[in-house]
């Protein structure tokens, strides 16, 4: 009897070390799901370029989107080919948070290729720290493309969306 008590014992044991081993992998290999537009700030739009990032109160990124035409949306020129700057995040100054949003109403959009980067702007104590960010490419309401990366000087790649 001792021997069978050992026995289950053991198997119970070993279940138990196995689930504990499946649902720690399974926790540490599965990504952060993606968030859905609707936690995103600013808005919707079609396309839509959102920037999130961390460290905001260290440092000022911006999110550039070249439009079709070649003009500029950013901080410094905030509307052009209908498209508009609706957030911007300046030092501690984020009354959204760590966001950036441009968009374009449904239907205003020009067809052709966007083209979108992050820019490092400055340090808001003088130092250069780093920010880790993330870009999302709406378009209908879905997350289309997901930029992420770390940024501590200069500008990210540059990326294209193209609007049909």
């Amino acid at each position: 009897m001792h021997h069978f008590k050992i026995q289950v014992f053991m198997k119970t044991l070993f279940k138990f070390c196995f689930l504990l081993i499946l649902f720690s992998a399974f926790a540490c290999g599965v990504p952060p799901e993606e968030p859905s537009v609707a936690d995103l700030e600013g808005n919707p739009g079609n396309p839509r370029f959102n920037l999130q990032f961390t460290n905001h109160e260290n440092v000022d990124i911006d999110l550039v989107v070249e439009t079709p035409g070649g003009d500029l949306i950013y901080w410094g020129n905030p509307a052009a080919e209908n498209g508009v700057l609706d957030i911007d995040c300046l030092c501690r100054e984020c009354e959204n948070g760590p966001n950036e949003n441009i968009f374009w109403e449904d239907g205003t959009a020009p067809s052709g290729t966007y083209t979108f980067w992050i820019q490092y702007f400055e340090g808001c104590s003088g130092l250069n720290e780093s920010a880790e960010y993330t870009v999302y490419v709406v378009k209908n309401n879905k997350i289309l493309d997901t930029k992420k990366g770390i940024l501590s000087s200069g500008i990210t790649s540059k990326w294209t969306h193209t609007q049909p």
